[in-house]
């Protein structure tokens, strides 16, 4: 599936366009704006020692730019999202999808992006008001003079805070790495079986679930490369000195500030990012359209085509046919399926056992 990914890749070079726009062009976009109305304002007022304004116009204009680049780069990714639909069925895509996808998807994808934010956050709020829990309750017994405190006393009284915090995060991350992997696959859930919100995060909790040694080896062979790409690219491309950022007469001139976040070093590092999500993102697009439906042979030149959700399943095959290594064909509809399936993903129908060997 690496290698279909990347021959898919190879002959629709066009899926590299909405990650750079989402990852390289909005996020420098919306970074020129700040850089000539926010920030400037932000320094003027700091000078005058006018805080309320400072804060005001800080949280105003952050909020402003956050909600305008969210539905920005979430029309975007639903244009990509059918446009990588199309690459894995019919084998290639073209820039039109785009809009055609974003005018299609781009409710539901919104409203699946909001509950996924939502059931991310829930854990990291509850942690965090447990750790504020665990502290307003520890006992920490009659305070002890300052002069007369020791290193042991002290380790004494922040023991049980500490182990609890390490608690917490063990508990919370724990929780967070659950949900990121079976809910990884949900906006291919959507956009494959044209699901609407709550559907597609039970299919994409389902699809985990049956396939979960696959998605395992995707998020660890998806992290190896980030993680190998993004020291090679700090070694030929470091980027800018961060120790930058604190002088505060760079706010003060919004052409320095945006010349400093543009160095070509960012821009490699982002379109070195752009180009890896593009890659990831289509492979899983090809693990669960080959978990759920079966990618078929190459066909010549057109490279590899999936059978569309919406097409007629196939005729129930003879009882003397014999489906292919590790595939077998499904007892209501006919639909090839592996050998593993327990449920048919097009008809629903349950499936007999496999024979004893």
């Amino acid at each position: 599936m690496i290698n279909q990914s990347a021959n898919r890749i190879r002959k629709n070079w066009i899926l590299v366009i909405p990650p750079i726009l989402t990852q390289v062009v909005v996020p420098f976009a919306l970074f020129a704006v700040a850089a000539f109305t926010i920030l400037p304002l932000v320094a003027a007022y700091s000078l005058t020692g006018d805080i309320g304004g400072l804060i005001q116009t800080a949280v105003v204009g952050a909020l402003l730019l956050a909600i305008v680049g969210f539905l920005v780069d979430t029309f975007v990714t639903a244009g990509w999202a059918y446009m990588n639909k199309r690459a894995v069925v019919d084998g290639q895509t073209r820039l039109g999808d785009l809009l055609v996808g974003a005018k299609k998807y781009f409710l539901r994808i919104l409203g699946g992006r909001i509950l996924v934010g939502i059931a991310v956050i829930v854990p990291i709020a509850a942690g965090i008001g447990a750790l504020a829990a665990s502290i307003l309750t520890l006992n920490i017994g009659p305070l002890t003079p300052p002069e007369q405190l020791t290193p042991e006393t002290i380790i004494g009284l922040l023991a049980p805070m500490i182990l609890g915090l390490l608690g917490i995060l063990v508990v919370v991350g724990l929780i967070e790495l659950v949900l990121y992997i079976f809910l990884l696959p949900w906006m291919q859930a959507l956009v494959m079986e044209d699901l609407g919100i709550w559907g597609s995060i039970k299919t994409s909790v389902r699809f985990v679930r049956r396939n979960f040694a696959t998605m395992i080896g995707y998020v660890v062979i998806s992290a190896i490369a980030w993680i190998a790409v993004s020291w090679a690219t700090s070694f030929l491309w470091p980027s800018f000195s961060y120790s930058e950022l604190t002088r505060p007469a760079l706010y003060a001139s919004g052409t320095r500030l945006l010349g400093l976040m543009l160095r070509a070093s960012n821009l490699a590092n982002s379109m070195i990012t752009a180009l890896l999500s593009a890659f990831f993102t289509l492979l899983l697009f090809i693990i669960y359209a080959d978990r759920t439906r079966g990618l078929v042979a190459p066909t010549g030149a057109e490279g590899f085509a999936a059978a569309p959700a919406t097409q007629v399943p196939p005729p129930a095959p003879s009882g003397g046919r014999l489906a292919p290594r590790g595939m077998k064909y499904c007892v209501n509809c006919g639909a090839a399926l592996i050998s593993l399936a327990v449920f048919c993903p097009s008809c629903g129908a349950r499936q007999p056992p496999l024979a004893p060997e």
